[in-house]
């Protein structure tokens, strides 16, 4: 395909409030050969510890609080405010637009449109924003914003409900990594990983490896599935699952070839992040969720179910009822599956011709 920046100054822009994010700026720099900035990298040192250690912190740790920031930013009121404290940040990173004069910016995350906002009628820069979650919250709403790509309608509607008009927005494209565009092969997968013709299940969380009903459920799953699991940071989990022996677990840190795990597994058994749910759309793959950020990850998760590809559990039999549920649907044909989303580069091979003749 056709790499649609080759002729323009491409800066890709994200902001560390946790990976998914990241992860799409980097999947999309390494195709377009662009640069790619944290946002919170032009900010005082202070400045990006508390944000985005706070972030982390109170979206894990106190769910119930972060839920009521979620929701109440949704007020007009407030992200007035958030949009003032934003610009008081923004001198770095507008002299660093000044100086290097990008063509494009694609932003994978809403804070740095408060900041770009503020120098574009000095530059003649195109943003492109891709919306990393399946609802839009109101923040991703800027008229600084030339073009949105989301997911899918729904993501679409929800961005009009807030006044973006339907034109700016193109759906049914997700940011991916090169290795879920590759065609894989199952047969020399299970060889690689020395696995029999068992369905396979995928057990997947944030760094501290969070698993709930792994331990209780392990035993009876383990002689009907091959079962992978990145435990992340929890150390004491892969000790005690290493003493276990089971011919059938395989343990991972992480995984640098995900997309060789998605596309071996049935199901897969994570938290609704954007980015993880995006990868298993295109691999068309169903998911359990455990466990949740209350806020976008909850909405996530909520629009997933209302296709029937998603189930949220809060017991033991939920569970395995829905692991059964799901390897029994899995040997439907892919046709079948509701939600169909194309990689992000497909759009913009569109978009960028477009918005380079409107200049």
């Amino acid at each position: 395909m056709d790499k649609p920046f080759l002729k323009d100054k491409v800066l890709l822009v994200h902001a560390s409030f946790g990976e998914g994010h990241k992860r799409a700026a980097t999947a999309l720099q390494k195709s377009f050969h662009a640069s790619c900035q944290d946002m919170l990298d032009f900010s005082p040192w202070i400045v990006k510890k508390i944000f985005s250690s706070g972030y982390i912190t109170v979206s894990q740790r106190m769910p119930t609080f972060w839920k009521m920031i979620f929701h109440g930013t949704k007020n007009g009121r407030v992200q007035r405010g958030v949009e003032k404290l934003n610009r008081l940040l923004a001198s770095q990173f507008l002299t660093y637009l000044r100086k290097t004069r990008p063509s494009f910016i694609v932003t994978t995350h809403f804070f740095p449109l408060y900041f770009i906002a503020s120098i574009k009628q000095e530059l003649p820069i195109k943003v492109i924003v891709v919306v990393t979650d399946l609802k839009a919250h109101p923040l991703w709403v800027n008229q600084c914003a030339d073009m949105y790509c989301v997911a899918t309608e729904d993501t679409k509607q929800s961005l009009m409900y807030y006044g973006v008009p339907a034109e700016k927005i193109v759906s049914g494209f997700v940011p991916l990594r090169e290795g879920f565009l590759i065609n894989l092969s199952e047969k020399d997968l299970r060889k690689k990983y020395s696995l029999d013709d068992k369905p396979c299940l995928l057990f997947m969380s944030s760094l501290r490896g969070r698993f709930p009903f792994l331990k209780q459920t392990l035993r009876s799953l383990k002689d009907h599935f091959n079962i992978f699991v990145i435990y992340g940071k929890n150390v004491r989990l892969k000790r005690y699952l290493s003493r276990l022996h089971y011919p059938s677990l395989r343990l991972f840190a992480s995984h640098e070839a995900i997309w060789e795990l998605f596309h071996l597994s049935s199901v897969i058994i994570t938290k609704p992040g954007g980015l993880t749910i995006f990868e298993g759309l295109y691999k068309k793959k169903p998911f359990i969720f455990t466990h949740f950020i209350p806020g976008q990850e909850e909405e996530n998760m909520e629009l997933l179910d209302k296709y029937g590809i998603a189930r949220y559990v809060t017991t033991r039999k939920e569970f395995v009822d829905a692991i059964y549920r799901f390897t029994a649907k899995e040997r439907e044909p892919k046709s079948q599956y509701p939600l169909k989303v194309q990689d992000m580069r497909v759009a913009l091979a569109t978009i960028v011709p477009q918005l380079r003749t409107s200049a």
